[in-house]
């Protein structure tokens, strides 16, 4: 906030247009960071790792997304309280 008060004269906030084009940047950046050439190498081809009964797998790493509007959230978290409401 300190850059964005010396850039704009300390008087006022600027409006959501900069904070989201702030907030998209970041997100933009974390994938980049999170992508890299390292991973998207064990994306393709797979890394070997030792598993626990000492043989060794080629696993391949995996990004999942969990996405819902509201009416499926809803259901979702009514279905977790039902399930501790039956144990």
């Amino acid at each position: 906030m300190d850059f964005i008060a010396e850039h704009t004269g300390g008087d006022k906030l600027p409006g959501d247009p900069l904070f989201m084009h702030c907030h998209r940047e970041l997100f933009h950046a974390q994938w980049k960071d999170l992508l890299d050439e390292e991973f998207l190498h064990a994306y393709e081809h797979g890394v070997i790792v030792a598993c626990g009964d000492n043989v060794k797998r080629r696993i391949f790493p995996r990004i999942f997304t969990y996405s819902a509007d509201y009416p499926e959230k809803y259901v979702l978290v009514f279905c977790f309280y039902l399930l501790k409401k039956l144990q």
